[in-house]
């Protein structure tokens, strides 16, 4: 089994509450890391104020060059996240 990295990355906090919902179960990144399904996404944002830390599993990726990804930017990524491993607070 390959190591799982593990991708620090911020949120703008206007998609916080949709992320902590699950209504929002996807990220479109820079395809500037190598993200891999099983890979940890590490989301830094905050909520209402409150700086929070979630932990989600990278559970699909969709790139450019994929025949069915039309619409997506080249250099960019569609990440497709798992239910939340862990919400902290710093």
């Amino acid at each position: 089994m390959e190591p799982v990295d593990v991708h620090e990355v911020k949120l703008d906090p206007y998609y916080a509450a949709d992320l902590l919902s699950g209504r929002k179960r996807f990220e479109i990144r820079r395809d500037d890391r190598d993200y891999k399904v099983g890979d940890i996404l590490r989301i830094s944002t905050n909520n209402a104020g409150t700086p929070l830390t979630i932990d989600c599993v990278i559970v699909y990726k969709l790139v450019p060059s994929d025949p069915h990804a039309d619409g997506l930017a080249p250099g960019y990524c569609a990440l497709g996240l798992g239910a939340l491993l862990s919400v902290t607070m710093p």
